[in-house]
């Protein structure tokens, strides 16, 4: 860092996981490569490779990732704040360097650069793990995509979302996701 400001340090978006989808009958099932181990529970959900009828129709999906935090030198200034414009991503409204205890912490839930209503987001206070009660916080963006959460307790904090999210019992399956993690920390 050679001059003074705020600095966006991300790992992009980065694809993860793909999963191999078939519709049989009607319904998706998930493919389980040649090779795999079978897991416990799902009965029903999955179809060994060998038994995909031919012909049938498949599908990839893919879930991609991005992790970002923001780090300053000297004074803040909001042009690492601006949003790429590119898949999920979380747009601070309160500035991540300048979130103080007591005070709300406002974003934007964003997707392409649209605002997204009623995304799920999780917050968890690093360290927490082995902690007899641990800090959790869990909402959704309003209509317009944001959302704003107020902090009792100085510390090093984890915005977590995804999105679209998956839905339990959906009749097909997303061929694209992303989960979306900022750390970001609060002080007195």
């Amino acid at each position: 860092m050679r001059t003074e400001g705020t600095y966006r340090i991300s790992t992009g978006e980065r694809g993860g996981r793909s999963t191999r989808w078939v519709k049989i009958d009607g319904a998706w099932k998930i493919v389980r490569p040649a090779g795999a181990p079978a897991r416990g529970g799902g009965a029903g959900r999955f179809v060994e490779e060998k038994d995909v009828p031919a012909g049938a129709e498949t599908m990839t999906s893919t879930s991609y990732i991005r992790s970002e935090t923001y780090v300053t030198r000297g004074a803040p200034d909001r042009g690492a704040l601006k949003p790429t414009g590119k898949g999920f991503e979380v747009e601070p409204i309160t500035h991540p360097n300048e979130v103080f205890a007591g005070e709300a912490f406002k974003f934007r839930l964003l997707n392409d650069g649209r605002p997204i209503p009623g995304v799920a987001f999780s917050i968890a206070k690093a360290g927490d793990a082995y902690a007899e009660t641990r800090y959790a916080s869990n909402g959704k963006s309003d209509a317009a995509g944001a959302a704003s959460v107020t902090f009792e307790q100085p510390g090093v904090y984890v915005l977590q979302a995804g999105y679209p999210a998956r839905v339990e019992g959906a009749t097909e399956p997303t061929p694209r996701s992303t989960n979306y993690t900022l750390t970001f920390e609060v002080t007195r």
